[in-house]
């Protein structure tokens, strides 16, 4: 055993420490990808919430009468609308990063938000249109559909979309 030397030679610790530094290099590479994942998930989370909180007010009221709130503080009602429900109607809100309501916007500014005030454009994260089609699919419903797109004030290709549909009835 006198002639043997132990260890390792100097080719074969390269070559391992090549094949871990590859190893992580690949694994890092998938962090912005896991990230761009999650953000997105959350975001088609925020969306999904909000169309259920559209959907759940709707629904404890009758069409004919329903208020959606929408502002700062929607408890005090002075941002609060009126969904006409006995005909067909649309109306659109612009809603922040977090889910909460900001400010009720035109149809046409749901079209181009750069058309927006500079305060609501700085709020704005999802963009929320309202239809409602009165006496469908029956007499006495009317049939509510949800648009949320995100990232709100991106061009129209860019514009993710998100529908949800319910139905609630127009009259007590």
């Amino acid at each position: 055993m006198a002639g043997r030397n132990e260890g390792f030679s100097l080719v074969e610790v390269v070559l391992a420490l090549g094949i871990v530094a590859f190893a992580l290099v690949s694994i890092l590479g998938l962090f912005p990808v896991a990230l761009g994942a999650a953000k997105d998930g959350a975001t088609e989370t925020h969306a999904a919430m909000i169309a259920q909180l559209i959907a759940g007010q709707i629904r404890s009221q009758t069409v004919s009468q329903a208020t959606f709130a929408v502002g700062p503080d929607p408890t005090l009602g002075s941002g609060s609308f009126n969904l006409p429900g006995l005909s067909n109607s649309q109306t659109c809100a612009v809603y922040d990063e977090t889910g909460q309501p900001v400010s009720r916007i035109t149809v046409p500014q749901f079209a181009d938000p750069s058309s927006l005030s500079a305060t609501v454009q700085r709020q704005c994260t999802y963009m929320v249109q309202l239809t409602v089609v009165a006496d469908t699919p029956a007499v006495g419903l009317s049939q509510i559909k949800i648009d949320v797109v995100y990232p709100g004030l991106a061009a129209g290709a860019l514009r993710k979309t998100n529908t949800f549909i319910t139905l609630a009835r127009n009259k007590d």
